[in-house]
Order: structure tokens, then C-alpha cells, then sequence
């Protein structure tokens, strides 16, 4: 759905954008802190939203203090998204540097390449990978505050040009290795070949990137499924839990 852009600032800055869980995996400490050593002339000119709830939230309220450059929103509807994205220059996707998430891509980078906006890598492992190779943004290492520092005024002053390259190359993934139809025939393909013994799925973030369509697949074949999320899916057994904590 097509959305106008929200209004983001009554004057125009560069406006970073994260959405999603705000848990202790997110690294949000290390991005505040980052964006709080801004000197004043490039604080001035820029905003960071950050969308979304979760049990680290009021801790990254507080860290942010009173800087006015740094705005919540609470949870947002997908439909409502649209718009934040569309205002924002660079979207934002982080998680903290530890072995288990170096090779977990979150489901959210396909929604920022969806999107079409530069990507603020701030992560290490297979989603700077796909960042780095494919030209959607810049990566950093997030557990390095200086860095994060430096890349936050690196996209500050970037010009317009590189910005639009950004966008181009995100088009570009889009249609070819993020594109949903093509990976769902590819799926079932794979799968409908499996029919005739009995497999089992375990399955995080169900209503995303695949979603609902992957679940009415396996149900026409032999697959015990198995669901992995922060609230229970009706028809489906659901292994309820909070993957930023537990």
C-alpha cells in the first residue's frame, strides 16, 4: 500500500530509523550512546526514531536522557510503517555482537530493502554480508561506539547521489533474491518433493518474511509444524517466548 510520508521534524535533518523489538539483543545502548557523542553541529541536523516496545525500552529511554534528537514512538501498525519508512533516510538494523547472531539475518532487513531506503547495518556477520556486497547501505561494528559515531556523521553528510545508489541496488535485490514469489515456488518445490515421509518444521517469525503462506503449505504435506514466537498462533502449536531474552 502506498502511503504518504509522516512528518518526522517540523525542519528538515537526516532522520535514522529503527523499528521493531526494542530488547537487549538490539544493541540500542551502544546506537544512543553513539548518537549522544554527535557534536552539536551534526546533532542539529539530525533526528533518531525508534519504533517499537519491548522489556529494554524504558532503559533506552533513560539512557537517551533529554535529547530532543531522539524520539519514541511506541508501537506502530505495519500499515502506519509505511510512512515512517518513507519519511526516514536511513533505516536502521542492529543486533549485538555475539557468535549466535552472527549468521541470523532479521526478518526485518527484508522489510528495509522492501522499503527501498539506505541501510544502517549496525551488526556484524551474514546480514553486513548481504549489506556490504550488495551495496544497500553501510555496515559498522556494533559493538565499537567510536565507530558508530563516525558512520552516523558519515551518512549525515553523504550526498544525494550515493544515498540514490542505495535505493537503486535495494530495487535490484528486490526483484532478484528477495523476491517473495520466487522464493516461495522455490520452497515448494523443495518441499512437495518431501511428501511422502513425515518431516518436521520449526518455524520463528511466522506472520514475516514468508509467513502465512509457507504455513498453508506445509499443512497440504506431511509436516509436523512447530511454531516459535512471542504470542500463540491458533491452529499451530506455539512454543511461546521472547527471543530477545530467553
Amino acid at each position: 500500500q502506498d502511503m504518504n510520508p509522516i512528518a518526522l521534524s517540523a525542519t528538515q535533518k537526516v532522520h535514522f530509523t529503527f523499528a521493531g523489538n526494542v530488547g537487549k539483543v538490539q544493541n540500542l545502548e551502544n546506537i544512543v550512546n553513539a548518537f549522544q557523542l554527535l557534536p552539536k553541529n551534526y546533532k542539529e541536523k539530525t533526528q533518531l526514531n525508534i519504533i517499537g516496545d519491548g522489556s529494554n525500552l524504558e532503559n533506552i529511554r533513560l539512557l537517551s536522557g533529554n535529547c530532543s534528537n531522539i524520539v519514541f514512538y511506541g508501537k506502530k501498525s505495519r500499515e502506519e510503517m509505511a510512512s515512517f519508512y518513507k519519511s526516514s533516510n536511513f533505516l536502521i538494523v542492529s543486533l549485538v555482537d555475539k557468535p549466535i547472531f552472527s549468521s541470523t539475518v532479521p526478518g526485518k532487513l527484508q522489510t528495509y530493502i522492501a522499503a527501498k531506503k539506505p541501510i544502517l547495518a549496525i551488526i556484524n556477520g551474514e546480514t553486513a554480508d548481504i549489506v556490504s556486497d550488495n551495496n544497500l547501505g553501510i555496515s559498522v561494528d556494533p559493538s565499537n561506539v567510536g565507530l558508530i559515531k563516525e558512520v552516523f556523521e558519515k551518512c549525515i553528510d553523504m550526498p544525494e547521489n550515493e544515498k540514490s545508489e542505495f535505493v537503486i541496488n535495494n530495487a535490484k535485490l528486490l526483484e532478484t533474491t528477495f523476491n517473495k514469489d520466487s522464493i516461495i515456488n522455490k520452497m515448494t518445490s523443495q518441499l512437495t518433493g518431501c511428501n511422502d515421509w513425515m518431516m518436521k518444521c520449526l518455524i520463528t517469525g511466522s506472520t514475516g518474511f514468508i509467513g502465512n503462506r509457507l504455513l498453508g503449505l506445509l499443512k497440504t504435506i506431511k509436516c509436523d509444524v512447530r511454531l516459535l514466537g512471542k504470542s500463540k498462533v491458533s491452529n499451530y502449536e506455539t512454543v511461546v517466548c521472547n527471543l530477545g531474552q530467553d
